[in-house]
């Protein structure tokens, strides 16, 4: 689904390591060209073609990259032209220089953006090219201190035309017309917008010769703005007009430019959309490219951009064939490493194909009114502000594959050469060390004078190079290379060279092997031991210390019974702690610990592995690479050799397993294995082996490896969930974030960049994590929701995992959480993440809820207090693995108690362990296994939040194809909240014969946490009933002793049969010895409310409510589900689900639409799909169109009590709501509004989506 140049495309920034640059891991001890110990000298001569262009001072080698199995013919080559504080002159000469000879010049074109940046080269590799050939030309070119005029130079080809059909002098559309196509983009004349999207009227087309076949009905653009701390909100490029539209033509290309200078959104910047003809060429070239107005500014277009730019089709497509895919059918997929897609109709076999210049995702999709194809996400810009690509259009879809392909290796392109004085070798970052000799070239391709140089050393000194001439006069070499020894100052060593009043420069690094580099380096020691007397550090210190206080000595042998895993925790505490402090008196453990690790017999799998083998040995490789890194001066020479042998021999051994296996062609079978905690914990510990012996093993295999592992994080990280969700639940997620972030620390600090930034997933994932936490009674942490194979907490640090978000994403809620999360364990990794630099931000400042869609999940809680109640609801997607069978299941919680609860991890996954539906006695998919298979996209549920608000919630769920029985035909599930203390589940379920239903509520008995920052405990008392009937359909739940009652009570119509019942299942450990339950033993846990039914359509009405002063009458009959809560016959409030299209007089209620309630003591008004809506004799809503609707607009407004709405609608809407006093000033969304007020009723013109209405 992806490649490994993933990342080579992501916009990466700075991870903060002053250890080795990432070009460490380029060079290393091999030096160039693979002759061991020589960086600086290739035992041979360069070869230096002459100077054919002497009026042009620079030139640039390309390089067209070999294609490994096929010939090409004739290929188009274009090649980006950069010269460092210049713009590039248009008038180039290329030659070819393929196997010495030259050729040329030969037809050439360059053009730039119209600001003269970006430059462009272009001309065609004449000729046939062999399979795994390559092809070499020299650009020459001259450097301006102006932009080169975009001008539409006289020629016989191409055309531009600004439209005015109707003759009112204002563009309607704009045609650039040469070569092979016609484009055409409409303009708006009222604003001179350009338009967007599908034109059915015809304005807007690419269109191909011959036949002027039109491919494309419609455009639009957008895009995401990033930098390194802000992601800004997508904007659009039709959103704004145009300051100019400009027009460039030669004998090449021809080009039109919509350009906007100074647009203010998100930030200041200059923008161009280039559309360029080629005279030559079967394509178009479209270029959109940014630029901050402040110069000290820099960003880059965002790789969480879904923002996506488009072309509409116009015909009909059926298939699609891609670099990374194959041929396939036409479906929208997820690949973040197409260089090009091709969509194509089997029957005709005409298509039209994308290409990027760097890998991208690129998606095709067949919409209502036709087929549409983009690229999203910012990947294909490659980590900056310029997104470049090709469109071609043609009968024969085989000719547009054959050319992407042809094209797709794509070239190298030299630093500029000078015509006087270049340095050939070294190279800048050439990596020296002990034993190597240096060795100095240089190059005078126009220059015949003498040429001198030296070396300027870290130590200040300077060291004379002396020179001869090589065997032709365009080179001068060493007469005698230095041979470098330890006594050499270690650093970066500038060598100089001197001609004819010129100088150049290359600056190389001499180096002993240098620890540590795997997450800091030596400088930034003294840093990280003052952290210890400060505050907020101090308090992990302490912690620290009292961790390693516990620590027992390790096991001789632990062989396959024994769970050592946590002795990769225990050497990274006692390793960072004897570094920060050597003082402390740990140190006999910590090399007990890691001399013990070392040498187990149990890192093969074979008769004695580790228990949980792979897992042990992915974390062990990383403990022992992280103690190795940061004591690598204590170890002797011969502790190291042992090191690195056991390190290379298992990280080169484990990449063949199939816990390092890539999933090039990854689908949704495989989407829980890339993203699971084996997968990432495995491959941490291959890269912390990998980055540690930089420059200690053959780069040649450490390349590999480090290959695989950016391939593969490519990977996962195209297929995590974008909602910041985890399959596994919340304490794996946990468990997994710890290690995967680790990796992401050894990758970064050795190539650069920040992965953090690489997909929404990870500032994303921070909203999970905060809304997964319950609250806690006499505390911030109430543990989490466990849905999936998930206990009752994390099972690693919550204020860790935050600490590395906050300080990798600058995010001030991971930050609240690193701080003030009332959760009791750091870690030594606290230690080294922990930022507080980085500004909280309280998670008070967030709505109360938040939906989470790909995952399907509702959190809501009815405030931030640690007394708050708390509802999950979980129906999405189902990767697999520790993933449940639990669609349509939800959670209650209060105050650090659960009320309606999960049974957590399970070894035998069964839906009836859930608050589910049974339909014949069957679950869901994926049930009856210890590990849950992936589930085909095809059958994943889905929910919807209709509305959210922190008294009310309107939930619907649709677990219909995760349903096992062939009978059920539908089952939807909505759960209605009026703040803390009252929710309505009602269900809906239809089939095509008679079905035994059961529904399904758990709930057991739970001691209270035993400390500040734990959890409530259910294993002690799993076997009491919380439940308690009191009377028909009535019952309540005392989870704890000194905690309220919730109160459970049927509403429904139809005649439900109940039973209290224990309820059991195979868990993951014995509850009563806490060992491993091998044996899949079932226990008793809690007890379980089963409601019964047999029918072909049945509905259900429950009620839940805490307050014992409450009743509930089931007003349910045959033309509605209705529930009314009162206290002493003073009603609380009522909701009614009409069985057909609403109901009349039904107990004084009028309703059209899905459904309609009321609370009376707090007073609201709300429902779905309204109409009109009456109670009481006062009129609601009337609504012109269906909304979904709450309203708090009948009470006297305070600051502390606003009066508001929310609405929601398919489309503009004209609203009536009930409004008592009549408001002074009505605003919609923050915006005032025109109102009027009549009758007690608000009335208003409501735009299509969801909206907040204040009233004052």
């Amino acid at each position: 689904m992806t490649s490994w140049r993933i990342l080579a495309a992501l916009a990466l920034l700075a991870a903060g390591c002053s250890g080795p640059s990432a070009s460490d891991a380029g060079d290393g001890g091999d030096g160039i060209d693979g002759r061991d110990g020589d960086a600086g000298d290739d035992g041979g001569e360069p070869v230096v073609p002459a100077w054919d262009e002497p009026e042009r001072s620079y030139r640039v080698r390309v390089v067209v990259r070999p294609h490994p199995d096929r010939d090409r013919v004739d290929l188009p080559v274009l090649a980006p032209l950069a010269h460092d504080g210049a713009f590039v002159g248009r008038e180039v000469r290329v030659y070819e220089v393929t196997g010495g000879a030259t050729a040329g010049p030969l037809s050439a074109g360059a053009w730039t953006q119209p600001d003269g940046r970006e430059a462009e080269v272009g001309f065609t590799a004449a000729g046939p090219t062999a399979a795994g050939a390559t092809r070499e030309f020299l650009v020459y070119y001259e450097p301006t201190g102006a932009p080169p005029a975009w001008e539409w130079r006289a020629g016989a080809w191409g055309d531009f035309q600004a439209l005015d059909d109707d003759g009112d002098t204002r563009t309607e559309a704009w045609r650039l017309s040469g070569g092979e196509y016609r484009l055409q983009r409409a303009v708006n004349p009222a604003d001179g917008t350009l338009r967007r999207g599908r034109r059915a009227a015809g304005d807007a087309f690419l269109a191909r010769a011959p036949g002027d076949w039109r491919a494309v009905n419609g455009f639009s653009d957008g895009y995401q703005l990033e930098d390194a701390t802000h992601t800004w909100d997508p904007v659009g490029v039709e959103d704004v007009a145009p300051g100019a539209t400009v027009t460039d033509r030669d004998a090449t290309s021809a080009a039109v430019a919509a350009t906007w200078a100074g647009r203010t959104a998100p930030v200041p910047h200059d923008l161009a959309l280039t559309y360029r003809v080629f005279a030559g060429w079967p394509f178009v070239e479209r270029v959109l490219a940014a630029r901050p107005r402040d110069p000290a500014m820099t960003f880059f277009f965002s790789s969480g951009d879904w923002n996506g730019r488009h072309l509409y089709l116009a015909d009909a497509y059926d298939r699609m064939v891609s670099d990374t895919r194959g041929d396939e059918p036409l479906e929208k997929v997820w690949d973040t490493g197409m260089r090009w897609l091709v969509v194509y109709d089997a029957a005709s076999d005409r298509g039209l194909g994308w290409f990027l210049f760097h890998p991208g995702v690129i998606r095709a999709e067949q919409t209502a009114d036709g087929v549409t194809i983009y690229d999203s996400y910012g990947y294909s810009a490659a980590g900056t502000a310029v997104f470049r690509s090709l469109w071609m259009a043609d009968l024969d879809k085989d000719r547009i594959v054959d050319l992407f392909d042809a094209m797709a290796p794509g070239v190298e392109v030299s630093a500029p050469e000078f015509r006087d004085l270049n340095i050939a070798a070294p190279r800048d970052d050439d990596f020296f060390f002990p034993g190597d000799e240096l060795g100095l070239t240089v190059t005078t391709p126009g220059n015949p004078e003498a040429v001198t140089a030296e070396a300027v050393l870290p130590d200040g000194t300077t060291l004379p190079l002396e020179l001869e001439r090589g065997a032709t006069p365009l080179v001068w070499r060493s007469r005698t290379p230095l041979r470098l020894t330890e006594a050499h100052p270690p650093g970066a060593w500038t060598i100089a060279a001197h001609s004819a009043g010129r100088t150049a420069q290359v600056v190389v690094q001499f180096r002993l092997p240098q620890h540590p580099k795997l997450v800091f380096g030596p400088s930034d020691l003294p840093e990280l031991r003052a952290r210890k007397d400060r505050p907020g550090w101090n308090e992990i210190w302490t912690e620290m210390l009292a961790e390693a206080e516990r620590y027992d000595d390790p096991i001789p042998d632990p062989g396959p019974d024994r769970d050592i895993r946590g002795y990769a925790d225990r050497l990274m505490n006692l390793a960072l702690i004897q570094l920060i402090d050597p003082s402390q008196p740990y140190d006999g453990k910590l090399w007990t610990y890691f001399f013990a690790m070392l040498r187990y017999p149990n890192w093969e799998e074979g008769a004695e592995p580790f228990n949980n083998f792979d897992l042990t040995v992915g974390h062990f490789l990383t403990a022992l690479a992280v103690t190795y890194d940061w004591h690598y001066d204590r170890l002797t020479p011969a502790e190291r050799a042992e090191v690195r042998a056991r390190l290379r021999g298992v990280a080169g051994r484990w990449r063949s397993t199939s816990w390092m296996r890539t999933y090039r062609d990854i689908d949704w079978s495989h989407y829980g294995t890339v993203t699971n905690n084996h997968y990432w914990i495995n491959h941490q510990g291959v890269a912390a082996a990998a980055f540690v012996l930089a420059d200690e093993m053959p780069e040649t295999e450490r390349a590999a490896w480090v290959a695989q592992l950016e391939e593969n994080l490519g990977i996962l990280l195209s297929v995590l969930e974008d909602d910041g969700t985890s399959h596994e639940g919340v304490a794996y997620h946990s468990y997994g974030q710890i290690n995967l972030f680790r990796w992401l620390d050894f990758r970064d600090c050795a190539l650069g960049g920040n992965t953090a930034t690489a997909t929404p997933w990870f500032r994303e994932s921070v909203l999970w994590d905060v809304y997964s936490v319950l609250p806690g009674g006499a505390d911030n942490y109430g543990g989490v929701a466990n849905f999936g194979d998930c206990p009752t907490a994390h099972y690693n640090s919550p204020r860790t995992i935050a600490a590395w978000l906050a300080r990798r994403l600058g995010d001030g809620l991971a930050q609240w959480t690193a701080e003030r999360l009332d959760n009791p364990r750091r870690t030594a990794w606290s230690y080294l993440w922990y930022d507080p630099a980085v500004s909280v931000v309280d998670r008070a400042t967030l709505p109360t809820w938040r939906f989470f869609p790909r995952k399907g999940i509702l959190a809501w809680r009815s405030s931030w207090d640690e007394d708050a109640t708390y509802l999950s609801l979980k129906s999405g997607s189902y990767f697999g693995g520790h993933e449940q069978p639990d669609a349509g299941h939800f959670l209650l919680h209060r105050a650090g108690v659960p009320y309606i609860t999960d049974h957590g991890y399970s070894y035998r996954k069964m839906s009836d362990e859930h608050n589910l539906l049974l339909v014949d006695g069957a679950g869901q998919r994926g049930e009856g296994t210890q590990w849950m298979a992936g589930i085909d996209p095809a059958y994943w549920a889905s929910a919807e939040l209709v509305l959210g608000d922190a008294r009310y919630f309107d939930v619907r769920a649709d677990p219909t194809p995760m349903m096992l029985s062939e009978t059920l035909t539908g089952w939807t599930r909505e759960i209605v909240g009026l703040g803390a203390d009252l929710f309505f589940v009602h269900d809906e379920m239809r089939g095509t014969a008679p079905m035994h239903l059961d529904l399904l509520l758990h709930s057991y008995r739970s001691n209270p946490p035993s400390g500040s920052g734990l959890t409530y405990s259910y294993t002690e008392r799993r076997t009491e009933n919380p439940w308690l009937e009191t009377g028909p359909g009535r019952w309540a739940i005392r989870p704890q002793d000194e905690a309220p009652v919730l109160h459970v009570g049927d509403a429904s119509a139809a005649a439900w049969a109940a039973t209290i019942e224990p309820s059991s299942y195979v868990p993951e450990l014995d509850p009563d010895t806490r060992e491993y339950n091998e044996s899949g033993a079932r226990f008793d846990v809690g007890y379980r409310l089963r409601r019964s039914l047999s029918a072909s359509t049945a509905a259900s009405t429950v009620t839940l409510w805490f307050g014992d002063d409450r009743s509930l009458d089931a007003w349910s009959d045959a033309s509605a589900e209705a529930a009314r809560v009162h206290r002493d016959g003073t009603d609380v409030a009522f909701v009614v689900w009409p069985t057909g299209a609403g109901v009349t007089d039904f107990h004084g209620i009028d309703a059209t639409g899905a459904m309609a309630g009321r609370r009376l003591d707090e007073p609201a008004f709300f429902g779905r799909g309204l109409t009109a809506f009456s109670a009481g004799g006062d009129t609601l809503v009337l609504a012109s169109a269906p909304i979904d609707v709450f309203a708090r607009l009948e009470h006297a407004g305070t600051p502390a009590e606003p009066r508001f709405a929310r609405v929601r609608a398919a489309t503009d809407v004209a609203v009536s709501l009930r409004c008592p006093v009549a408001p002074t000033r009505v605003r919609i969304d923050g915006t005032d509004a025109t109102f009027s007020h009549a009758g007690g009723l608000l009335a208003l013109e409501v735009p299509a989506g969801e909206h907040r209405i204040d009233v004052e």
